[in-house]
C-alpha cells in the first residue's frame, strides 16, 4: 500500500513538473504569435500605400504616349526591355545635344565673320566711285542673302532638334514612369510574398498553440485522475486502520473473555 501511494506520488510530482514547463513552451508560443502579429502591422500599412502608389502610376500610364499604354500591361520580366528603350533615348538625346552644341558653334562663327559695309562718299564723287559703290551694294546684297539663307537652313535645323529633343524627352519621361511602375510592382510581390510567409508562421504558431492547449488539458485531467486516486487510497487506507484496529480490539475482547471462561473452569 506505502509502496503504491509512493508510486503515484513520483507519478504526480512528474506530472506536475511536465505541466509546468508545457505552460512555459505554451507562453513562449504565445509571445511569439503577438510579436508575429505585431511584425505583419507595418508590412500591411506599406502594402496599402504600394497599391496607391500602383493605382496611380497606372493612371499615368495609360493617360501618357503609345509607348507608355503598351508597356503599362508588362509584367516585371519586361525591365532589361524597357531598360534597354531607355538607354536607347538617352543616346538620342546625347546625340542630339551633339548637334545642338555644333549649331551654337557655327552660330557664334557667323556672328563673328565679316559683314561687308559700304561705304558712302561724297556726292559729287567720280564715276568710277559709282562703280565701286554699286558694286560694293551688289557684294553687300548677295553676302546678305547668303547669311540669310544660313540663318534659315540653321532655323529650320533648330526647330527639328528641338521638336527631337521634347519627343525624346518624353520618351524618357514615360520609359521612367514604366520603370518605377514595375518597381513598385516588384517591391508589391515582395511584401504580398512576405506577408503569405508571415500569414503561414502565424498558422503554424496557432496551430501549434492549439496542440499545447489540448495537451495541457489532457495533462490537467491526468493530474486530476491521479489526486483523486491518491486520496482515495488515503481515504480505503484510513479505513483499513480502523477496521484493524477493530479488529485487534475484538481480538483482545475475545482472549479476555477466553481467559475468564478458563479461570471459571479451573474454580469449579
Amino acid at each position: 500500500m506505502q509502496l503504491d501511494t509512493a508510486v503515484l506520488q513520483f507519478q504526480n510530482q512528474k506530472l506536475v513538473q511536465k505541466l509546468e514547463a508545457q505552460k512555459v513552451e505554451y507562453s513562449t508560443l504565445e509571445n511569439k504569435f503577438i510579436q508575429l502579429k505585431e511584425k505583419q502591422k507595418p508590412y500591411d500599412s506599406i502594402l496599402k500605400v504600394v497599391n496607391k502608389s500602383m493605382e496611380a502610376l497606372i493612371t499615368d500610364l495609360e493617360s501618357s504616349s503609345t509607348l507608355t499604354r503598351k508597356s503599362s500591361g508588362h509584367d516585371v520580366g519586361c525591365t532589361p526591355n524597357a531598360k534597354g528603350e531607355l538607354e536607347s533615348a538617352v543616346v538620342e538625346l546625347q546625340e542630339s545635344n551633339c548637334k545642338l552644341a555644333a549649331l551654337k558653334a557655327e552660330r557664334d562663327a557667323t556672328n563673328g565673320a565679316f559683314f561687308p559695309v559700304l561705304k558712302l562718299g561724297s556726292k559729287h564723287g567720280s564715276g568710277d566711285k559709282v562703280k565701286d559703290k554699286h558694286r560694293n551694294l551688289h557684294e553687300m546684297e548677295s553676302s546678305l542673302k547668303e547669311l540669310l539663307e544660313q540663318a534659315s537652313c540653321r532655323l529650320t535645323e533648330l526647330q527639328s532638334l528641338h521638336e527631337e529633343r521634347i519627343k525624346i524627352l518624353q520618351q524618357l519621361s514615360n520609359l521612367q514612369l514604366v520603370l518605377e511602375g514595375l518597381r513598385a510592382k516588384q517591391l508589391q510581390n515582395t511584401l504580398l510574398l512576405e506577408k503569405h510567409t508571415m500569414e503561414k508562421e502565424i498558422q503554424q504558431a496557432s496551430a501549434s498553440l492549439d496542440f499545447y492547449n489540448m495537451k495541457a488539458a489532457r495533462i490537467e485531467d491526468q493530474l486530476r485522475f491521479c489526486l483523486d486516486q491518491v486520496q482515495k487510497l488515503g481515504e480505503e487506507r484510513f479505513q483499513k486502520s480502523v477496521s484493524l484496529e477493530n479488529t485487534q480490539k475484538r481480538l483482545s475482547d475475545i482472549r479476555r473473555s477466553s481467559h475468564q471462561a478458563k479461570e471459571s473452569l479451573e474454580d469449579s
